[in-house]
This record gives C-alpha cells, structure tokens and sequence, in this order.
C-alpha cells in the first residue's frame, strides 16, 4: 500500500464514496494477507508433518539400527540424520523469512493507513472551524438585520401614526371646507 490517496470534499466532510472505496481496498489487502498467511501457515503445517516424518523414519531407523547393529550402516543413518536436520532448518528458516516479510508489510500497511486515518481527521476539524466560522458570520448578519428591521418597523410606526393625524386633520379642514361652500350655495 505505497499510493497516496486523496479525497474528494463536500459540504459534510469528504466524497462518501472516495472513503467507502478506500476503506474497501483497505479491507481487500487486509484479506489478501490473511489468506497468504494462512497459506504459509497450512505450507508450514505440511513441512512441520514432513519433518516429523522424517523424524519418526529416523527414530525407527535408529530403533532398528539397534535392534539389528550389524546390518545397519552408522555412516548411512548419521547423513540420513544430517539431512533430516539440515532440511528442517531450511523450512523452518523460510517460513521464518516469508513470515517476517508479510507481517513487516502489514505494519507498513497499517502504519501509512493510520497516517492518512489521521490526516483526515485534522482536514476533517479544519473544515468544521471553517463552518463554524461561517455560521457565526451569519448568525452576526441575521442579528444585524433583525436590528435594522427593527428600527424600520418603528420609522414606519412613527410616520404612519404622524400620517394617520395629519390625514385626520386635512379630512377634517377639507370637510370643513365642502360642507361651508355647501352651505353658502343653499344660502345663496
């Protein structure tokens, strides 16, 4: 897991689907691994049973080296122990090196995905300050102009009220003026 990933923002955070897709592939190496460990452990297995084979061939060769020391050739049966050993020590040093391998390769695996776990979580927080910072801005902005609604709603109070007296007193003067020219006309 050598590639770096990056993903792609949206209003909550990261592109859903970047993250599902990289926690995905995390998933299918992770298995992978797991499948090849189980394969050295079942090829281990088998080379374990090999071995011991070959030990119960070599305990009942010396059983039988015993029981019949003049047909048995020492020199034969101490390569045959050399061998035994010999090739003991090669699969047990192999399983050994592959198994080595894979778990360095897992912790580099793991160590990089905990880097980039941790660098989505400082973007994560970044974008959040962010976001509260706009909302404080807007919340700033609402407040202003509940103040300047506030203060047009008593300027058209204050200038409906001045218009409600001034209407009422021209009304009046005109009235005035209709009912005493009315007036004058039935007098004349």
């Amino acid at each position: 897991m050598s590639e770096n990933y990056s993903f792609r923002s949206q209003m909550n955070g990261f592109h859903r689907g970047d993250v599902i897709a990289f926690l995905q592939k995390l998933m299918g190496e992770n298995a992978a691994l797991r499948e090849k460990a189980e394969k050295l452990e079942q090829t281990a297995a088998s080379q374990q049973a090999r071995i011991a084979a070959l030990e119960e061939a070599l305990a009942a060769a010396e059983k039988k080296q015993k029981e019949n020391a003049d047909r048995v050739d020492t020199a034969k049966l101490g390569a045959a122990m050399y061998d035994a050993r010999r090739f003991s020590d090669l699969l047990i040093g192999e399983a050994t090196d592959q198994s080595g391998e894979m778990f360095d390769h897992a912790a580099a695996s793991a160590q990089e995905s905990g880097e980039q776990v941790r660098g989505l979580a400082a973007h994560v927080s970044a974008l959040t300050d962010r976001l509260l910072e706009t909302l404080n801005a807007v919340e700033n902005d609402l407040a202003g102009l509940g103040t300047d609604l506030q203060g047009f709603h008593d300027t058209v109070t204050g200038n409906k009220a001045q218009f409600m007296q001034r209407f009422s007193a021209e009304t009046s003067d005109k009235f005035a003026q209709i009912t005493a020219r009315e007036a004058e006309k039935e007098d004349a």
